[in-house]
């Protein structure tokens, strides 16, 4: 498996003589035996016989981009994950631009969604390790191409920032993308907490914050205590409830290095919570 990348083709040798439009999706067989093998992953007892498969299904279809997403398998080719994604979304751009599509709202268009899953996995892999320039550059394109964000990919946006102190930043991405969501609701209050109170300690600064402590209660009151006592909530098992504990442990899972960097954030929101509950704003702790 380590000369995977003789096996598959290189869409920007591929193009040079091609014409893109025919290098496509070329009928939903082709299609559904990719989405089965993105939505079950690549199973130890059959790796051989299903990287053979995508291989096989990339010599005819080049420019499906979802084929290289489900072959870039950092356990599978750590080496050559990241150069099987930046082919996979050469391919996607390749077929885009020979079709005349056009970046709005993108995610309607069942052809486009291979170029944005790879995009997205992409943008997550330079979180991972700590790329975040990258990363944003990735994550703003997907907003640009897909407005109406299918894919959550603003609030991977919001706690990607958050998590990298760039506050003032998350803050205006907050406002651009809305925050009906409880991981914006929350990120928004540690903006607060952050910006407001702990560096202007004010009686106004500790009433914004706490008003947005109570409109994230007002999506999900589990937060907090996800937030405070991580090890008794476990982890997400990947369904999300809005309102409910699983979203809870997901939100605090994904602005857990910011509340790690803010030690004293998980204690005021805590109590202020509790303060909330019972009814006595306006206090400092």
């Amino acid at each position: 498996m380590t000369d995977i990348l003789s096996k598959i083709p290189d869409p920007d040798a591929l193009l040079s003589d091609t014409d893109a439009e025919m290098l496509g999706v070329d009928d939903w067989q082709t299609e559904e035996s990719i989405l089965d093998i993105l939505e079950s992953g690549i199973d130890a007892w059959s790796k051989p016989k299903t990287i053979d498969r995508i291989v096989g299904l990339m010599a005819r279809v080049p420019l499906f981009v979802d084929a290289y997403v489900a072959l870039a398998d950092p356990d599978l080719f750590p080496r050559d994950y990241l150069t099987i994604l930046d082919r996979g979304i050469l391919a996607g751009e390749a077929y885009i631009e020979a079709n005349c599509m056009k970046p709005i709202s993108w995610w309607g268009d069942i052809k486009t969604r291979g170029y944005m899953r790879a995009k997205a996995k992409r943008a997550q892999h330079h979180i991972d390790r700590g790329e975040i320039d990258p990363a944003l550059v990735d994550l703003h394109d997907l907003l640009d191409c897909n407005p109406s964000d299918n894919q959550g990919i603003r609030m991977i946006l919001i706690a990607t920032l958050i998590n990298d102190a760039r506050w003032n930043e998350a803050d205006a991405a907050i406002r651009l993308y809305g925050n009906d969501e409880a991981l914006a609701r929350y990120a928004r209050v540690m903006i607060s907490w952050k910006a407001e109170y702990v560096d202007g300690r004010s009686d106004l600064a500790l009433k914004l914050t706490e008003a947005a402590l109570k409109h994230a209660l007002a999506l999900n009151a589990v937060v907090p205590a996800a937030i405070s006592e991580p090890e008794a909530f476990g982890d997400s098992n990947g369904f999300l409830r809005a309102g409910g504990a699983s979203e809870a442990i997901w939100v605090a899972q994904a602005l857990r290095p910011a509340l790690d960097a803010n030690p004293e954030a998980p204690r005021w929101i805590w109590f202020a919570t509790l303060r909330i509950l019972q009814g006595e704003l306006g206090q400092h702790p």
